[in-house]
């Protein structure tokens, strides 16, 4: 199986999973783990190379969430097969887990994975669960126009997780402006 991912997060994954040996493409964002850098780069998601994706020759293409466009043309134009890991929520992030194990004939792994995490995130909700007094805190995603993250987003699952209140907890939206 020759895998190709256009995301940092899906890179780690599959390392993580024991699949890092099938990847046969990285973005130049994919820097971790340092095995990670020995995989040629396809350049950037955005925007994409499509020629440099091809040459690859992936039997499968993770991505993380971004251009829809990129992916559906991945699919119906050249026929890949791809998979979105674009978790928001740890539950998410547990089941997207699964999911790629699964595709990656790395179920077992993914399991083991999800029940570590769960276990660190229900050892620090045991920690916050009692503290009456929660810091407000504010995430800066990015400085222009200042954009922070609010509900839905996995990092207002983190705060929470840890103890806070999210400055931007009701906001209509996962990425507002702020």
């Amino acid at each position: 199986q020759r895998i190709l991912s256009l995301g940092p997060s899906a890179t780690e994954t599959l390392f993580a999973l024991g699949r890092g040996d099938r990847l046969v493409g990285r973005t130049d964002w994919c820097n971790f783990p340092d095995a990670a850098l020995e995989v040629p780069s396809v350049g950037s998601l955005f925007p994409p190379d499509y020629e440099r994706i091809l040459a690859t020759e992936p039997d499968l293409v993770v991505m993380i969430e971004g251009s829809v466009d990129v992916r559906e043309r991945l699919e119906q134009e050249y026929g890949l097969t791809v998979f979105v890991y674009a978790p928001a929520t740890f539950e998410q992030l547990f089941a997207q887990m699964v999911t790629l194990g699964e595709a990656l004939n790395a179920r077992e792994a993914a399991e083991a994975m999800v029940a570590e995490i769960r276990g660190e995130v229900e050892a620090i909700e045991a920690k916050t669960a009692s503290v009456t007094e929660r810091p407000v805190v504010f995430y800066e995603v990015w400085p222009d126009p200042l954009s922070t993250a609010g509900p839905g987003s996995f990092i207002d699952d983190m705060i929470r997780i840890a103890g806070g209140i999210n400055a931007a907890g009701d906001a209509d939206s996962a990425w507002p402006p702020f």
